[in-house]
């Protein structure tokens, strides 16, 4: 047992158990090499595995990985890591603030108490920016199995980045948002070649964002809680709204029975989103030990 390794299990973008994302975060790695995480991550299956490698002066150091390799930068493992850390570290805590250096460069955290739990609200490396795409209301209905009734014909549906791209498309109403079906036929003519194939349909009712995302283009069905469509969401909400400060608050995942919930701030100048902020809570909801096999793992890896 003296050679184990430590992680912890939590849902991120939620404050309770079976919502938001899933994450495991190793907090004390040893200095594993890029082969031997890769395969560990692949070894336990999430769809994000964080490996806290060590604290030094100005920062954290992580790197993040999924099934298919390293990630420079992912929202949901930032919050649960950056949860996790001040849950265990009451430093941390009573400072408010820290900064996760990950490949993509340094992430700063904001930190907060709040009825739900400990909050962490991350400031995205990277300004969302619109991209060009070309794709008709009635091709983009019937990809969605709706009518054109059902988008919101004030706000034409456009491409957005901040690292990763979104089509977002804003629906009339919940009901339309619930309704939606991905044929993905239609989808493969539609918008697989584009550079925006990630889908991010959204309503807005009393203030509160509704969404949901599908990226058959990398396997995903539908997920349960997306950060970087969040950002992406930011730089299509900026176009057109008067200069200043957004929040929002972004539920995702009921369809799919994972509810989650995104909070989203964004300062809005000159029609783009300057400055972003994504955030939610974590719940950790398990904890183990890989006992023995790194070596075994890294030559796996190497041997692929």
């Amino acid at each position: 047992m003296g050679n184990s390794l430590y992680f912890v299990l939590a849902d991120v973008f939620s404050s309770r158990v079976s919502g938001g994302n899933q994450l495991a975060v190793f907090p004390n790695a040893p200095d594993l090499s890029e082969a031997a995480m890769a395969a560990i991550a692949r070894e336990l299956k999430l769809n994000e595995t964080v490996f806290v490698t060590g604290r030094e002066r100005g920062g954290i150091r992580a790197r993040i990985f999924s099934p298919h390799g390293e990630l420079p930068f992912a929202g949901h493992p930032v919050i649960g890591t950056a949860c996790l850390l001040g849950l265990d570290d009451a430093t941390l805590r009573r400072a408010g603030e820290l900064t996760l250096r990950v490949p993509a460069g340094d992430i700063p955290v904001r930190l907060s108490e709040r009825d739900t739990g400990l909050h962490a609200m991350l400031q995205c490396p990277k300004q969302p920016a619109r991209l060009e795409t070309s794709a008709t209301a009635r091709n983009i209905a019937a990809m969605l199995g709706l009518t054109t009734r059902d988008l919101d014909i004030a706000r034409p549906a456009a491409g957005y980045s901040g690292g990763i791209p979104f089509f977002c498309v804003p629906l009339a109403d919940r009901q339309a948002l619930r309704r939606a079906q991905l044929d993905r036929e239609k989808w493969i003519r539609t918008l697989s070649n584009s550079n925006a194939p990630h889908i991010y349909l959204f309503a807005i009712e009393e203030g509160e964002i509704f969404a949901r995302m599908f990226a058959p283009a990398v396997g995903i069905e539908e997920d349960p809680a997306t950060g970087a469509a969040a950002v992406a969401l930011a730089g299509f909400l900026a176009k057109g709204a008067p200069d200043g400060r957004y929040g929002f608050r972004i539920h995702q995942g009921e369809e799919i029975g994972r509810p989650s919930i995104i909070d989203l701030e964004f300062d809005a100048w000159c029609d783009s989103a300057v400055r972003v902020w994504i955030g939610g809570t974590s719940v950790v909801f398990g904890q183990g030990s890989l006992i023995h096999g790194f070596s075994e793992m890294e030559d796996s890896c190497q041997a692929r």
